[in-house]
């Protein structure tokens, strides 16, 4: 089957560094809020979840689900920063490259 459909791994995904020095200021400063936004606009969050894919697709979900919110920056902050930064740069896998 990998002769007829071979897979071919794509490298690392990329972050900007401003986007990325955001990132640690609001993660330094525990503002959930403000975190959780910038994470969502990663290509990759860095937890998978049903509610880290509602909070994509719906925006204005971010600030009636306050208690969502903290419960997802209590993981991100267990995860610590370059745990995060290695989460949000993993290569997109192989059954999902187009």
């Amino acid at each position: 089957m990998f002769q007829v459909y071979p897979i071919i791994p794509k490298g690392l995904r990329e972050i900007d560094s401003k986007t990325w020095s955001n990132i640690e200021y609001h993660f330094k400063q525990k503002d959930n809020l403000a975190l959780i936004i910038r994470l969502l606009h990663l290509d990759l969050f860095p937890i998978k979840g049903s509610d880290i894919a509602y909070l994509k697709r719906d925006g204005s979900a971010l600030k009636r689900n306050p208690r969502t919110i903290n419960r997802i920056c209590g993981r991100l902050y267990e995860m610590e920063l370059n745990k995060i930064f290695e989460k949000c740069s993993e290569p997109k896998e192989t059954n999902r490259q187009a």
